[in-house]
């Protein structure tokens, strides 16, 4: 079984008629490595049906493409259904592995089985990689073209199907949007699809799938429609962006952003992206209020507190709308330090989002959602606002403790979390929970 290839499925028949030999490569890594309790040495290959898998991966493909990690950490029953291998079942063992899409990649997670685990096989392998989706894609088209002589007619359309809608311009719009929203194909409430269609005839297609991931289920459509009217309103801060647009349009960072570099990690991409954006501002220290707002033209009291039960901190999310000469950004937190953070990541989103000439309006989400556009936006924020060499420099040691973290938030006027979750990025705290690894990668 070749392993050359980034991602690829090896499969070879066996005996019987309803089991395979099949092996799951990632990255050169062997991600399905096992050992079976009356055998000594570790196998690469288990024994499944290779039309059950085949028909799982047929099923939740466009989940598995385009639909991102839950906002919490707690994975849903609906969501690992769609990402979980273990999911497959058919009374076979199946590793602990999931998968999901992030744009341009695709991250592959797999856990080894406890020690002492009591059962036919012990899957031993561990790894977090992220490839390009390309890879991926091409890995699975080949295990379904291995296969085809072999399964069912219904399933053999069922992939067919699937070809068609990847290669239709319009159709694979509509189930990426469904993806990203969390539902199956032609599952999602048509008014939720058509509001959202409706939007996309003033919006650009990718900001409204953005959208579509920060607030997924069914009420995304409504929740969208209210983020866009608060920030017409008065919650909502005029800014002007366009005094930065010289650097967007030196094509700078779409240089950095392209190649080899398109698959490094986003908060790495957002990182280089702040740093050179201080650089060519001849930024050096922590970022007052009133720097900021000459940045952004925005009025210093936009970074002011709010009564805590202030509307906009009802909102799923905060939101950038520009468009017609007019830039507008509406936070969602009370707090200055939040709603700096928030701002940050507008003017972030603004450098690093790739610019499109075919509509007048665009919109950019401010979420906590785990896609690869909300990850460098925190971290172009995070770096903008504290830097890395100045936070360390400031905090003097290397084993930083809670005291060290809360000074040096309150020196660059940001949060405790902005402070560790840069340290985390850096190697210099380590990361715990799901959500804080698949932050890293």
């Amino acid at each position: 079984m070749a392993t050359e290839a980034i991602f690829s499925i090896g499969y070879r028949r066996t005996e019987s008629i309803e089991v395979a030999q099949i092996a799951i490569y990632a990255c050169g890594k062997c991600v399905s490595r096992l050992l079976r309790r009356e055998e000594r040495e570790p196998s690469e290959y288990l024994l499944a049906p290779p039309e059950e898998l085949a028909r799982w991966l047929a099923s939740n493909w466009w989940r598995i493409r385009w639909e991102a990690v839950p906002l919490t950490d707690e994975l849903t029953e609906s969501w690992r259904i769609a990402h979980d291998l273990r999911s497959v079942g058919g009374g076979y063992a199946w590793p602990n592995l999931l998968i999901w899409g992030e744009d341009a990649r695709v991250a592959i997670r797999v856990q080894p089985d406890p020690v002492g685990v009591v059962g036919p096989v012990q899957f031993l392998a561990q790894a977090f990689e992220m490839l390009p989706a390309a890879n991926f894609e091409s890995g699975v088209d080949h295990f379904f073209q291995q296969i085809r002589a072999n399964i069912s007619t219904e399933l053999r359309e069922l992939i067919d199907a699937l070809y068609h809608e990847r290669v239709d311009p319009e159709l694979s719009i509509w189930r990426r949007l469904e993806a990203r929203l969390g539902f199956d194909p032609d599952r999602a409430p048509d008014s939720v699809m058509n509001e959202l269609d409706d939007l996309m005839n003033r919006y650009k297609a990718i900001d409204i799938e953005e959208a579509a991931s920060a607030a997924p289920g069914p009420d995304s459509a409504r929740l969208l429609r209210e983020e866009i009217e608060h920030a017409q309103g008065e919650q909502a801060w005029e800014c002007n962006l366009a005094r930065i647009g010289e650097l967007k349009s030196a094509g700078w960072l779409q240089q950095q952003l392209t190649g080899r570099l398109s698959q490094t990690a986003p908060w790495k991409q957002g990182e280089m992206a702040a740093i050179r954006f201080r650089r060519e501002k001849g930024i050096a220290g922590p970022i007052s209020n009133n720097l900021l707002s000459e940045l952004l033209e925005v009025k210093p009291e936009a970074f002011d507190a709010l009564p805590p039960q202030t509307k906009s901190q009802k909102l799923p999310y905060a939101l950038y709308i520009s468009g017609n000469g007019s830039d507008r950004i509406l936070p969602r937190s009370n707090w200055p330090a939040g709603r700096r953070f928030e701002f940050a990541r507008a003017l972030g989103d603004f450098i690093g989002i790739e610019p499109s000439n075919n509509r007048e309006l665009s919109l950019a989400p401010i979420a906590p959602s785990k896609t690869r556009r909300q990850k460098f936006q925190r971290s172009f924020a995070a770096t903008f606002l504290c830097p890395l060499e100045e936070l360390t420099s400031y905090m003097n040691t290397d084993q930083p403790e809670e005291e060290d973290i809360s000074a040096a938030a309150q020196h660059f006027s940001v949060s405790n979390w902005l402070v560790e979750s840069t340290l985390m990025n850096n190697g210099l705290l380590p990361r715990r929970e799901f959500g804080q690894i698949v932050e890293g990668v």
